[in-house]
């Protein structure tokens, strides 16, 4: 059969709508003299073509000389690609008689194209071949530059794709770097697949094509089989290595082979094995060996080949697990057009940079070839130029950092069956995710891996996965005896717990706002901090009699002797609560978030209240927490904006108060009307304490005060320096009227209000709200804390001794023109 000429075919192809019997939608991609893009080879022309409906890319390859069984062979090779999913190939169609061309060749008039998706890139020998020519300008690469970063990677990356390849039951047949697309991110991909071998072939004769140099030099066999790439795979493999190490040995190397069909045959003439640098190279070594190994039997078992190429792959003492970014991946890290940077070896994808250019373009981003290990916080989604709507990982990846992916935007993840490790919060906050697929190669989940992803309805576990499984979309492990995660949106009221379950996890129903009864078996055995947090609309706690280590009154959930308040379900209708006498700790978040209870009273029985126990409680306006306390952990009342009283006493034993404890309580700091904040030790000092003039009382057993203790916002200044060790007090002091310190304390003495150190050598704070206008510094300071007198705007004059007048202005800059001599 004859075929029309390049010439001829291009007339039509720019004539697309009219001359494709089904591909009508298709449209050629233009240069910019509005000439088709295009390549040309022996037997054919490949056209860039673009769908109008959707933009999708294709290539459409045009004939131009006969090739015997061509229409047969690429049925059977469409028929056995259209099984395979792989970033390494592509389907194909085969359309006969599907373009029209006008041509003077023949009298046909309707030929036959294959169609594909384009791949975008350069070929393999084009991308070596730029080097060369770049090196041959006398161009000195960076290290972070694309061209070195991507040749350091392509030997691991072609690797990949060689064993992939191997372990198909097809082969390429043609495989040298003309017919490799090295993609940007740096897959590896086949085309050209007119010598392919499929299974259906099996005793068909060879056609006769194929480059000397990545042919096996005895090779005789006539017929198609599974053997024919195996030569090919080795000779390019040792040849990218060798370029890597030497970059300059490309234009030295014929078609970028470093080893020539010649000097296959004649092995000591090859120069390579006479250079000490390369040869000492572990690399070159193991790649040498594969090649010679082919040479010599004209095979390449797969299990062989993955032997030899595993410490290429992943180095030997590359801890795949560690996934903390270090300092030294970012001395010479590499940087992409959408923000990722890349560690050196390519091995470690390290963080995502906004640049800040508001692009908002929509990006379903793929993770380069060759990655091992997804970093901390590698997005974080806070800022950013583009709509990441998925994360595509490849087959290399094993290990996924902690908070590796926070993206609200991300709708897909799929993870590759390489993944062995998922590090905490690892999908977290991820608001557009609405299924998750667990493959069957994981091992090890942290916790709270899809902690805040408010829209996911299901989890998907491979049921070949060893460790994990999902029942009706809840995360487990593969026993069913740890309840691991329920989806955020699983449009469920009631659940109940499964019989085999002992443990449930932490913030296991974070969030899940639909669920209104949850019910335990007698199996659970632990219950870990938060596991019902988030759950607004959770009315009761449900558990069974049987059950020897929990029980629930009324819906709330406590331990079995009820000497722990371990959850009140936060959309329980109650109004007032008492803590019950048995109780003796009341757990972290255990009436977090509870809308409707406006008023707490905890018995004397209670030691211990837990971080954020009454956190958000918006109706909240009375708390009595009596003497009996010994700890009040962080944020207890965090966010209870309509809170009115608190009556707090403080053991005279307590050393140290924790931050945040009384941290935004009430509705505006500088209206804050009659809300009365009592304090006290001993009952000596309930009372005294009022936002409009804050006293601050210091017992004499206190030597450690964290910052925000007494805040009510989430703004603060350090008032009082950190490293100075003894007195840890940075809080917000806006509003303090005087301190007030136990004449036992051996650490600092108040005077008239003023804080100072014992020995009175050191001020450290004046009240911001004391209510004078001048004030004389005593004789014995010598030093003035940093911020002492911050916000004294009442005050007017500082008084210090003549004698010592410019020494105090050095100390206080900032109030130089208020500092006056003491008058006679």
């Amino acid at each position: 059969m004859q075929y029309p000429l390049i010439s001829e075919y291009i007339n039509s192809i720019l004539n697309a709508e009219d001359n494709f019997a089904t591909q009508t939608e298709l449209r050629p991609v233009l240069n910019d003299d509005g000439t088709p893009v295009m390549s040309s080879g022996n037997f054919a022309v490949v056209f860039k073509m673009k769908d109008e409906r959707d933009g999708k890319l294709y290539a459409v390859k045009c004939f131009t000389r006969e090739q015997e069984g061509r229409a047969e062979n690429y049925r059977m090779i469409a028929e056995e690609l259209e099984k395979v999913s792989s970033p390494y190939i592509t389907p194909i169609k085969w359309l006969d008689g599907e373009l029209f061309v006008d041509t003077k060749q023949t009298d046909e008039t309707e030929f036959p194209v294959l169609l594909m998706d384009w791949i975008e890139g350069p070929t393999l020998s084009a991308f070596l071949q730029s080097i060369a020519d770049q090196l041959a300008e006398g161009k000195v690469f960076k290290d972070n530059e694309y061209e070195m970063f991507e040749l350091r990677c392509l030997p691991a990356n072609f690797l990949r794709m060689a064993s992939w390849l191997l372990k198909q039951p097809f082969a390429h047949g043609d495989l040298k770097p003309d017919n490799i697309i090295v993609q940007e991110d740096g897959y590896c991909v086949l085309i050209d697949y007119d010598g392919m071998f499929v299974p259906a072939m099996q005793g068909k004769p060879k056609p006769c094509m194929g480059t000397p140099n990545f042919t096996h030099p005895s090779q005789t066999s006539p017929t198609l089989n599974k053997e024919i790439d195996n030569y090919a795979i080795s000779v390019i493999a040792l040849s990218l290595q060798v370029f890597a190490l030497k970059p300059s040995m490309i234009a030295e190397s014929p078609d970028c082979c470093v080893i020539t069909k010649q000097q296959a045959l004649k092995l000591h003439t090859l120069n390579l094995l006479n250079d000490e640098e390369l040869m000492a190279n572990n690399n070159i070594q193991s790649l040498l060996s594969l090649f010679l190994h082919c040479l010599s039997q004209n095979k390449l078992e797969s299990s062989y080949f993955d032997h030899a190429i595993a410490e290429i792959l992943v180095p030997k003492g590359f801890d795949v697990y560690d996934t903390e970014l270090k300092d030294e991946d970012w001395k010479s890290c590499y940087q992409d057009q959408y923000g990722m940077c890349y560690s050196h070896n390519g091995k470690k994808a390290l963080r995502y940079i906004c640049q800040c250019n508001n692009c908002n373009e929509v990006v379903d981003y793929r993770v380069r070839e060759g990655v091992i290990i997804i970093c901390d916080d590698f997005y974080d989604g806070y800022e950013t130029d583009y709509d990441f709507i998925g994360f595509r990982l490849p087959n290399s990846v094993i290990s996924i950092g902690k908070g590796a992916f926070q993206c609200y935007s991300l709708k897909h993840m799929a993870l590759p069956n390489s993944v062995l490790h998922i590090g905490e919060y690892g999908f977290s906050y991820c608001h557009s995710l609405k299924t998750f697929t667990i493959p069957s190669s994981v091992k090890k989940i942290e916790s709270n891996i899809l902690y805040g992803c408010e829209n996911l309805n299901k989890i998907i576990v491979s049921q070949d996965n060893e460790y994990y499984c999902s029942l009706d979309g809840v995360l487990y492990n593969k026993d069913c005896t740890e309840l691991i995660f329920y989806p955020t949106k699983r449009q469920k009221s009631y659940y109940e717990v499964p019989r085999t379950v002992k443990r449930i996890c932490k913030n296991a129903f974070f969030d899940c706002k639909t669920l209104k009864i949850i019910s335990l078996s007698e199996s659970v055995s632990l219950i870990e901090e938060e596991a019902f947090r988030g759950c607004d609309s959770l009315q009761d706690i449900l558990v069974d009699d049987n059950n020897e280590f929990y029980t629930s009154s009324e819906g709330i959930l406590f331990n079995k002797d009820c000497s722990e308040l371990i959850k009140c379900p936060s959309g329980k209708q109650i109004q007032s609560y008492d803590i019950p006498f048995t109780v003796s700790i009341i757990r972290g978040h255990a009436f977090d978030n509870c809308q409707s209870i406006q008023a707490i009273s905890i018995s004397p029985s209670v030691t211990k209240i837990e971080g954020s126990a009454f956190k958000d409680c918006k109706s909240l306006y009375s708390l009595k927490i009596p003497s009996s306390v010994k700890v009040i952990e962080n944020s207890v009342v965090w966010g209870c904006t309509l809170l009115q009283s608190i009556t707090i006493f403080i053991p005279s034993i307590v050393e140290k108060v924790n931050r945040n404890c009384f941290c935004k309580i009430g509705s505006d700091l500088y209206d804050p009307g009659e809300y009365t904040f009592s304090i006290g030790y001993n009952n000596t000092f309930s009372n005294q304490l009022k936002y409009a003039n804050v006293i601050l009382e210091v017992p004499s057993s206190v030597i450690s005060i964290d910052y925000e203790t007494f805040s009510v916002d989430e703004k603060y200044y350090s008032v009082l320096d950190h490293s100075l060790g003894v007195l840890v007090f940075n809080s917000y002091f806006w509003l303090l009227r005087a301190v007030v310190v136990d004449e036992e304390n051996e650490q600092f003495v108040s005077i008239d209000g003023v804080l100072f150190n014992k020995d009175c050598t050191e001020l450290i704070i004046y009240p911001c709200k004391k209510q004078a206008s001048s004030y004389t510094i005593p004789s014995s300071v010598r030093k003035i804390w940093k911020g002492a007198f911050l916000g004294c705007k009442s005050l007017e004059n500082i008084y210090v001794p003549q004698s010592d007048i410019d020494r105090f202005m050095a100390m206080m800059p900032d109030y130089a023109k208020k500092i006056k001599p003491i008058s006679h």
